[in-house]
Parts: structure tokens; sequence; C-alpha cells
């Protein structure tokens, strides 16, 4: 058998191993539960696949993957710097890992509302960064709390409290069709929400009376989310 024979049994080997390479990365994404994860295995299958069209002239599967490359890095990129912002904030008992695909970053200045009561309520807040007081319940909230939930949950999707930003904060929000896909998917996540709007309505309901019975029940709604790695 000539060399060159050899060279080209040896890429044809080569090509197909990348071919059967990009398939088993395809459905290890079917596998995985959590999206880091499976956006880096979405990566490498590109990577594969690319390789595997280019060598055999499978231009439409090359453009495909040389599209969705870049798309699955920017979504990478995305999930790690929500994943920067809450490694900084507390740990606890709830894990937002399935909120974190989901979630965008904003910033607030001290003195600033970030919702008035009454206000339409179309997302939920989890702090990341400094401190919220929720006015009406003079409640001040800490690094890794949620609020605003119970807007969302409401018929009328209005505001119950007014949130203001005591220092600098940094927060992570996600829509109401959001959190419907993630408590869809997650219906732990939902039964957690329940418990926690309706801790938030009786530290509401403790203001109107006597201020150790307010206090008590002000921080027992008061969770504080531990907010581990997506």
């Amino acid at each position: 058998m000539r060399c060159s024979d050899v060279l080209l049994c040896g890429s044809k080997s080569w090509v197909e191993a990348a071919g059967y390479l990009a398939s088993v990365l395809v459905f290890a994404t079917f596998c995985m539960k959590t999206m880091l994860p499976l956006r880096i295995a979405a990566i490498l299958s590109n990577v594969a696949f690319m390789a595997y069209a280019f060598f055999e002239g499978l231009y439409p599967i090359l453009i495909l993957h040389s599209v969705l490359l870049p798309l699955n890095v920017v979504r990478t990129v995305q999930m790690c710097r929500v994943r920067r912002i809450v490694e900084q904030a507390s740990k606890g008992e709830f894990t937002t890992e399935p909120l974190c695909p989901f979630m965008k970053a904003a910033t607030w200045k001290a003195g600033e509302i970030i919702f008035r009561q009454g206000e339409y309520a179309d997302c939920i807040y989890l702090l990341a960064k400094g401190s919220v007081r929720l006015n009406e319940i003079d409640l001040v909230l800490g690094a890794g709390d949620l609020f605003g939930e119970i807007g969302v949950f409401s018929t009328a999707h209005e505001r119950t409290q007014t949130a203001q930003a005591i220092s600098d904060v940094e927060l992570l929000w996600l829509t109401e069709g959001e959190l419907a896909q993630v408590c869809h998917a997650n219906p732990a996540l939902a039964f957690y929400f329940l418990k926690l709007s309706i801790n938030r309505l009786l530290a509401n309901t403790g203001r109107h009376l006597p201020a150790h019975t307010g206090r008590m029940q002000a921080l027992e709604s008061r969770r504080r989310v531990p907010l581990d790695e997506c």
C-alpha cells in the first residue's frame, strides 16, 4: 500500500471519529441536568461537527454549527458572569441553580426606588450585593434575599411594598414568564416561593400587631437564599 493511501485512510478515520464524537456530545447534552455543563458539551459538539463537516464537504452542517458555536459561547459567558455575581452572596438551604440561566443583572444607586407600592409587577429580584428596604414593613434585605414575588404571583400584579436601595445594590432579576418555565420544570421551587410569599404577607400583616409580634414575623419572612453555582 502506498504512503498516500495510508495517509488518506488515516485522515478518513480521523474525520469519522470527529463525527462520532460530535454525535456522542449531542447525546450527552440531553442527559445533563445543569446548564453550564450542557453549554460546554454543546460547544465541544459544535467544534467536532465543524471539523467533520469541513473535511466531508457537508456545508449545510458546517454553516449551522458555525452559527451555533458563537451563540453557545455567548450564553456560556453570560452564565459565568451570573455565577461570579451570585458567588459573592450568602449561602443557605435554597439553590438558585434553576434560575441562573434566566437571570439578568441590574444596578441601582443608594436612595433610588426599585419599585413602588401599587406599580405593575412583572419580575422578581434576587439581591446579590448591597441592602434594600421594604418601606411599608420596615424590613431590610441583604445579599441572597429574594423580593418582589408577591406582586408577580397576585392576580392584580400590583406591588404590595415599596423597595428602596439603602446602598448601591446589584440585583439579579427574571420575568414572570421565565419564572413560570423554571417552576414548571422544578415544582420544589414553586413550593419555596409559596412559603416565601406567605411569610412576607405575614410580615406585612405584622405591622398592625404589637411591636414584638411584628418583629418576630418579619424575621421569619426573611429567608436568606443560598446562591449556588450555576
